[in-house]
């Protein structure tokens, strides 16, 4: 069987965003007076989506039934902030040419 499709996800996979996505937990935590975690600490929190990812980040403390206003805080100030930092992994940009000139269609 021959493949010609190639389908990625891009958050994390092609693109590097953690450090965009650290600032925006850390803004959240800041304005809360919340101590902040580190990039290693919000990489580790990654990959389950956005409640998890603030879940895992706020302290115990904070209620389930408080959780939704701390995520539209976090989803405002990324959506503002989302691209300060992100950018494609090295070598990620090459390697979708030669996917291409290879023939492979991509998503």
């Amino acid at each position: 069987m021959k493949y010609t499709t190639i389908v990625f996800d891009c958050d994390g996979t092609l693109l590097n965003t953690a450090t965009d996505l650290a600032n925006a937990v850390n803004h959240v935590l800041r304005t809360h007076n919340f101590p902040e975690k580190s990039l290693a600490e919000v990489k580790a929190a990654l990959g389950n989506a956005v409640t998890y990812l603030m879940r895992q980040c706020l302290p115990s403390t904070v209620a389930d039934h408080e959780l939704d206003s701390y995520i539209e805080e976090f989803k405002a100030y990324y959506g503002e902030h989302l691209k300060d930092t992100t950018a494609p992994y090295p070598g990620i940009l090459d390697m979708l040419d030669v996917l291409r000139k290879q023939g492979y269609k991509l998503a």
